[in-house]
């Protein structure tokens, strides 16, 4: 498929996991990609890409790095098509009680501010263009609480009503805006966390799912790039589980 021929698309946290699963996806589809990374991850990634990919470091947190990038791919392409929110961090897993206030912002800062300053800065170039499509990946724990991840799961319920709330205010623009909620993903930064949980618990999750397995960051990337298509077309404000199963119980 060429769903994305002649299209621009900015992918965060492309480094690795989701985000560099998507940016690959995008790219087997002929589209133009810029991948960022809080460190230069990204590069290695592009490099992957061929003549598609763009690496360019950005804290998705720091207004001044969002807007740069988005002076920079007004720039080079004149037009942005795809906005990808994947950067992200789980934070340290405490109870709540337990959980440092530092811990608490960064997690605050990148999952959900993150999204919310390369909205405000991307979605104008969209419309400018005509329109366009972001995906925010959200989490199952937005949905579904789970001890040890009050920061966590309340940045990522914030970041489906951003979602939401950007849907109804530029839909009429051209410009959709849907979340994918991932469960358990096999990436970098998901058996690093689990590195410190207590034995047991991935049978937990996995035990309440349909499909008992982790996901491949490759499927979850299909669902994403899915949401932003043309085969999406009519669908904005939404809020796809990619769970395997997990919220369906």
């Amino acid at each position: 498929m060429r769903r994305f021929e002649d299209r621009v698309a900015i992918v965060t946290g492309a480094g690795s996991g989701l985000g560099a699963a998507i940016a690959s996806q995008l790219a087997k589809e002929a589209a133009s990609v810029v991948c960022t990374d809080a460190t230069d991850a990204a590069a290695g990634t592009a490099e992957l890409l061929g003549d598609l990919g763009r690496a360019v470091r950005v804290d998705v947190a720091n207004s001044d790095d969002v807007a740069r990038l988005l002076v920079e791919v007004r720039e080079r392409y004149g037009r942005l098509d795809a906005l990808f929110n994947c950067a992200g961090v789980d934070g340290m897993v405490r109870p709540l009680t337990e959980l440092s206030e530092e811990n608490f912002e960064l997690v605050v800062r990148v999952n959900l501010k993150g999204p919310f300053l390369m909205m405000k800065h991307a979605i104008p170039l969209m419309v400018e263009g005509g329109g366009g499509a972001v995906v925010n990946v959200s989490a199952t724990l937005a949905l579904a609480a789970a001890p040890g991840f009050a920061h966590y799961s309340a940045a990522k319920a914030g970041l489906l009503q951003l979602t939401k709330t950007a849907a109804l205010e530029y839909g009429q623009s051209g410009v959709r805006v849907n979340a994918i909620c991932p469960s358990v993903i096999d990436t970098p930064t998901f058996r690093a966390t689990m590195a410190g949980m207590p034995e047991g618990v991935l049978d937990g999750v996995l035990g309440r799912q349909g499909i008992r397995r982790i996901a491949r960051a490759e499927e979850v990337a299909a669902a994403a790039v899915f949401l932003a298509s043309d085969d999406a077309s009519y669908l904005t404000g939404a809020v796809l589980p990619a769970d395997g199963g997990y919220l369906a119980g």
